[in-house]
């Protein structure tokens, strides 16, 4: 529901007999283009829990503390007072569970990895991006091929990026 604009919102509600279960999640809201307004979810919620009709899930049992640990920290000064915290629903060191047919990573350690360029550096240019996100680009897919060869299944690696403007590249 944290994608929803007013005329929808007006839409469901004039249908639903006051029986309208919701589902969303403020930190995802991303179609402000089309006119969403995360205020109405955010509304709506603070009117349910007067109520004492909303629950609120913050616990994630598929990703590893040490990794929920990087995304709060980094999210919680991108996002501020609204910003809730994802809780690990397993203890650090315990395995994900595993989806039917997906296989144990061969890698355990590290959880995270941050990958830095200068972006002030004296880049030449080369026409598909900024010099420095191909400089990124190549770090990345460097350390990738890397834990690929040590036997990392290619399937195990997620990037997390800023943007998909440069994706390209």
């Amino acid at each position: 529901l944290q994608d929803t604009n007013p005329v929808q919102l007006e839409l469901i509600e004039a249908i639903s007999r006051d029986n309208l279960f919701t589902v969303g999640d403020a930190q995802q809201s991303i179609y402000r283009f089309r006119h969403a307004d995360v205020e109405l979810f955010e509304r709506r919620g603070a009117r349910l829990q007067e109520r004492g009709a909303r629950a609120t899930l913050q616990t994630n049992f598929r990703s590893h503390p040490e990794i929920l640990g990087v995304l709060n920290a980094g999210f919680a000064s991108a996002l501020g007072e609204q910003f809730r915290p994802l809780v690990a629903g397993r203890p650090a060191g315990e395995s994900a569970p595993r989806l039917a047919g997906e296989s144990a990573p061969l890698t355990e350690s590290p959880k995270v990895e941050l990958l830095l360029v200068d972006k002030g550096a004296d880049w030449e240019l080369e026409g598909l991006a900024a010099p420095w996100r191909l400089a990124e680009a190549r770090a990345l897919a460097q350390r990738v091929a890397a834990l690929v060869a040590a036997g990392t299944r290619p399937g195990d690696v997620v990037m997390l990026l800023r943007a998909s403007t440069d994706m390209r590249a």
